[in-house]
């Protein structure tokens, strides 16, 4: 756990950039196109609805969606909803931000390798706990208590 913390602390990328219709960045290995934003109504919000296709090495596109919501209740208050891709390289997170002229968005792009280990290392935690919750010299009074001769 604390080594996937440090790792993806130390070998995160960010990047904030504007990006119109048929642009591409490069984060990772991964080319990432943008292919522009539609309007998309939810049930009760407005939203604006990025497309950007991740290409990686020896695998086929895959789209990722971020949007910026705004809702019925309180539409002066956008919400940003960040589109994520996991895989055990790391995290992919792309956040659609301000409209920057004809076509062109702002994007934010994040990309944490190593998030897998912290997931890794949460499970190994839980297994150790499960495994010591189970010792039959818990439950037999084996151990000797704090304050006893042992």
């Amino acid at each position: 756990f604390v080594a996937g913390v440090t790792l993806v602390r130390s070998g995160q990328t960010e990047i904030d950039l504007r990006m119109a219709p048929g642009e591409r960045v490069t984060v990772a290995g991964q080319v990432l196109t943008f292919e522009g934003v539609t309007a998309e109504p939810g049930p009760n919000y407005q939203a604006q609805r990025g497309s950007i296709t991740v290409a990686r090495e020896g695998s086929p596109g895959l789209r990722l969606h971020p949007e910026k919501r705004r809702y019925s209740a309180s539409p002066a208050m956008p919400m940003t909803e960040a589109a994520i891709s996991s895989s055990w390289r790391g995290d992919l997170y792309v956040a659609l931000g301000d409209e920057a002229g004809p076509g062109a968005w702002t994007l934010r792009i994040h990309h944490k390798p190593y998030v897998t280990w912290i997931w890794g290392g949460c499970a190994f935690m839980a297994l150790g706990g499960l495994l010591a919750a189970a010792d039959r010299r818990w439950r037999g009074g084996e151990f000797p208590h704090p304050g006893q001769q042992g």
